[in-house]
């Protein structure tokens, strides 16, 4: 079993769609590296797949956020023809460090 622990920012407020039988939290997190004089940015779209959405309230932009879970890897062609890969991770548990809703 593959395992990713991601500390980072979330980059936009969390969505939550209901699929009838389960609901799934989408959102993006942002982890940022110092490396010598620059700054480099990765960026993993995660999808929480739940029962209760209690959390998702918390979860807005700027939130440093704790993520476990599966990691994995999305390819596609956007508009220009490029071949774009995006990392995904399916969020087993979510570790909320810090919230900016009052």
């Amino acid at each position: 079993m593959q395992n990713l622990i991601v500390i980072g920012h979330l980059g936009a407020d969390a969505e939550v769609k209901d699929l009838g039988t389960t609901q799934v939290i989408n959102f993006s997190l942002a982890v940022t590296e110092k490396r010598k004089e620059e700054s480099v940015t990765t960026w993993y779209k995660c999808a929480y797949f739940t029962n209760s959405v209690a959390l998702a309230p918390y979860l807005i932009k700027g939130s440093l956020v704790g993520v476990n879970g599966t990691p994995s890897i999305e390819t596609y062609q956007n508009s220009n023809g490029e071949n774009i890969s995006t990392l995904k991770c399916t969020v087993r548990e979510i570790k909320l460090y810090t919230s900016t809703k009052q």
